[in-house]
């Protein structure tokens, strides 16, 4: 993950709606990471995030 993140072209995203997907969501800290990497750095016009599965919290 922070190696795409860290060779990226940000010049490819600015401007663009971006699509991220990801197998698990925990805490979303990661996803709110990369999400404001791409809006920040890379001038990314809107950012959506599609996950497949969440896990359990403890009651």
């Amino acid at each position: 993950m922070h190696t795409l993140l860290l060779s990226a072209r940000w010049q490819e995203v600015a401007g663009r709606n971006v699509l991220l997907i990801d197998d698990l969501y925990r805490s979303g800290a990661t996803l709110n990471a990369v999400t404001v990497a791409l809006k920040d750095k890379g001038k990314a016009k809107e950012v959506y995030v599609l996950t497949l599965t969440m896990t359990r919290r403890k009651r």
